[in-house]
């Protein structure tokens, strides 16, 4: 799914003016939209994994490799919070878990673990306990160039894509390009209608008409 340029620029404003992100914005949009599907959802704690970018913080510039951490907020059941007030709660979760002192945390917790030696059962097992979730958001953000290599023109980027092998796992890709949000979905049990709700949601909280 590509939002216009119009949609991304009034996402953009109005997250700024309700003292949040985009990202805030997205995972209350995907919380909401999911639990409008998902009878699972509505009866259980859904934990949404934030890929954090470390590249500043480990000063590799633009590299290539997997230069992210993860933080991870739950939202219960009982929560009765509005788009914007749900949004707020991602990115005020969002600095303790991408602070040095917890990226040092994880990052000697995953060294460790992997010296141990890890099969795929292994990993597994890592991942469940070291870092449940319900949903991957991993929003690239914006990239720093138009789309422009010499005589061609790059319209449109979608990722990420991934599965990590968890049970009923929900995998969210989003990156702007050109001021355009593209949003990708995957997973194994995927929940209907979920990325239409998505951008209806955000369409209403931005009080847009479609």
């Amino acid at each position: 799914m590509k939002f216009d340029a119009a949609l991304t620029r009034q996402l953009v404003a109005r997250a700024r003016s309700e003292n949040t992100t985009v990202h805030g914005a997205l995972c209350s949009a995907v919380v909401r939209a999911g639990r409008m599907f998902s009878q699972a959802w509505r009866q259980k704690p859904v934990r949404v994994l934030s890929n954090i970018n470390v590249r500043r913080d480990t000063g590799v510039g633009n590299s290539s490799a997997l230069y992210f951490a993860a933080g991870i907020t739950p939202v219960g059941p009982e929560n009765t919070e509005e788009f914007w007030p749900l949004a707020r709660r991602f990115t005020d979760a969002l600095p303790a878990q991408r602070s040095r002192r917890a990226l040092q945390f994880a990052a000697k917790a995953m060294t460790q673990t992997v010296l141990q030696g890890l099969d795929v059962k292994g990993a597994q097992q890592f991942l469940a306990q070291g870092m449940p979730f319900e949903v991957i958001i991993s929003n690239i953000g914006r990239l720093n160039f138009d789309g422009r290599l010499g005589d061609l023109h790059l319209r449109s980027v979608w990722g990420m894509s991934l599965m990590t092998g968890c049970d009923d796992e929900q995998i969210v890709g989003v990156v702007t390009l050109n001021e355009q949000l593209h949003m990708t979905y995957t997973s194994q049990t995927s929940i209907p209608s979920l990325l239409p709700a998505i951008e209806q949601l955000l369409r209403e909280a931005c009080h847009i008409i479609a």
